[in-house]
């Protein structure tokens, strides 16, 4: 059995559960994943039962889109701007919030990252509904071994 100090690290990176992004004249009625709710909570529920096992070994990452523009449902003073219930974090549970559609532009997501694989690696776990560009850019600027879970995103 690996002793908890030789265990892989591992984070999981959820981007952009938000409501803002339920609705459904703005963004448009059809996703290509209608499961993602259902999906995504089952995966952070495992997860953070990993997390109870071994604190100091994962971690779990919530980004938060924070749009600029007054009118749109992901500005802060809109409902919109909220986590979606089942992704609501936890204490302990890092919140991240970005301005752009990259969560590793004008964040410290890059740190938080490096920080938690130094010297040994890990895997990185990405599940959201707005997460193709981050996920692009952290395989070029951070060359973790990521894995995107397929039916945990939209």
């Amino acid at each position: 059995m690996t002793s908890q100090s030789h265990a892989t690290k591992t984070a999981l990176l959820l981007i952009d559960v938000q409501e803002g992004f339920l609705h459904p004249t703005h963004w448009g009625p059809s996703r290509s994943n209608p499961d993602f709710e259902q999906n995504a909570s089952s995966l952070l529920n495992s997860y953070r039962s990993l997390i109870t096992s071994s604190p100091s070994q994962h971690k779990i990452i919530h980004i938060q889109h924070s749009s600029r523009d007054p009118n749109s449902e992901l500005h802060p003073s809109s409902p919109g701007f909220a986590f979606q219930g089942f992704a609501m974090p936890k204490d302990g549970e890092l919140v991240i919030v970005k301005e752009v559609n990259s969560a590793l532009i004008g964040t410290n997501l890059e740190e938080v990252l490096r920080g938690h694989f130094v010297r040994r690696g890990g895997k990185l776990y990405i599940a959201g509904l707005s997460m193709y560009a981050s996920f692009l850019e952290s395989q070029c600027l951070t060359k973790k071994n990521e894995t995107l879970v397929f039916d945990s995103f939209s």
